[in-house]
């Protein structure tokens, strides 16, 4: 392990940081279909809020439309999309 892995682990949540959750980045659209729950990784100015979450509706392409819960429904491009990791 490296300085800046054993840095990360310990880093403290304050106040405006975003929690830090185990996620998993989508590599690919074809690893979303509709039912899967996403949670928005992007910082685009008017979008939805960093880490909303929500469903998939439809796969188009490089975009997914997403029915984020409270911020509607968006075509989002999937690398801006991570999914949850599931325990083993």
């Amino acid at each position: 392990m490296g300085a800046h892995d054993t840095a990360m682990d310990v880093q403290m949540i304050m106040p405006g940081m975003h929690e830090r959750s185990a996620v998993e980045t989508v590599l690919g659209g074809w690893q979303l279909h509709p039912g899967v729950e996403v949670t928005y990784r992007g910082h685009i100015k008017g979008g939805p809020k960093f880490g909303a979450t929500g469903v998939v509706q439809e796969v188009r392409g490089r975009r997914v439309v997403v029915d984020l819960y409270g911020w509607g429904t968006w075509h989002i491009p999937f690398y801006f999309l991570s999914t949850a990791l599931k325990a083993a």
